[in-house]
């Protein structure tokens, strides 16, 4: 995937692109993405390591088999100090700001596979990204009836095809969600959909909010389908993101306000 254009595109239709071909390792559908939501919490230090488990399958036999473990390791703690989070990595990744190919994204994209501008694996991190009401403060603890009313509206609101709560650990739950195959777009911006984008990848999105207010959205690209190994390293990630305060993240929270319309 061209990221000029994967910028330029999903911020606006849910991370929706043409994507660049490439030998795939096994895949792993918007389903069995939900159901190996960060399994395990681990704890933020120097290093995690974890395992995850993927779908069973039903051999010809028909008896099934256990499900496969990725066994993932997490040995590099990148740290934005401008936008101050932390969050463990399976290795150094190349740091491209958001703000490049979107001057409204705010944030960081971890690169750790690429060939030129074509982004093959990635993690993209953006600051303010959902409203307060989103994700609610008790996620974890609202009723079920509850829970599903927040979820449905969740899902409706940013377009998903499938959402889910998430629970991350040390009592933080967060918004779990894949993005659709389809999705409609306004090309003219005169407020109606005109146009159908078709993606041959889904992404994964977590919105969760952070210890010091911070909204956070951690996205994973993993192209050119999503593999089993990539959802394992990036749910074992989320466990391990932590939000610490910074006064260049409160700089920016102060400049982001909108200015106060002045009374007639």
């Amino acid at each position: 995937m061209n990221i000029k254009n994967f910028f330029s595109k999903s911020l606006i239709a849910m991370a929706l692109g043409a994507m660049t071909m490439m030998p795939a390792m096994s895949s792993a559908s918007a389903e069995e993405a939900a159901s190996t939501a960060a399994p395990a919490a681990a704890a933020a230090t120097d290093t995690a390591a974890g395992t995850a488990s993927g779908s069973e399958t039903a051999p010809a036999n028909g008896a099934a088999q256990p499900p496969e473990e990725i066994t993932v390791q997490l040995g590099y703690k990148y740290t934005s100090e401008r936008y101050g989070y932390t969050i463990m990595c399976p290795g150094k990744p190349e740091i491209i700001p958001a703000s490049m190919f979107d001057e409204t994204a705010k944030g960081d994209v971890l690169v750790f596979a690429a060939n030129g501008t074509d982004i093959y694996k990635a993690w993209i991190i953006l600051i303010n990204a959902f409203d307060e009401a989103d994700v609610p403060n008790n996620l974890g603890t609202l009723p079920e009836a509850e829970k599903k009313a927040t979820v449905e509206k969740f899902r409706d609101k940013f377009n998903f095809a499938d959402a889910s709560v998430v629970d991350l650990g040390n009592n933080k739950y967060g918004m779990y969600a894949i993005t659709p195959k389809e999705v409609e777009v306004d090309t003219n911006g005169d407020g109606k959909f005109d146009d159908v984008m078709v993606a041959s990848n889904q992404m994964v999105k977590t919105y969760l909010k952070g210890e010091y207010g911070g909204h956070f959205e951690i996205s994973l690209m993993d192209n050119p389908t999503l593999s089993k190994e990539g959802i394992a390293i990036y749910n074992l990630a989320l466990t391990t993101f932590q939000q610490w305060p910074t006064s260049k993240y409160q700089e920016f929270l102060e400049l982001s306000k909108l200015p106060k319309k002045k009374k007639k």
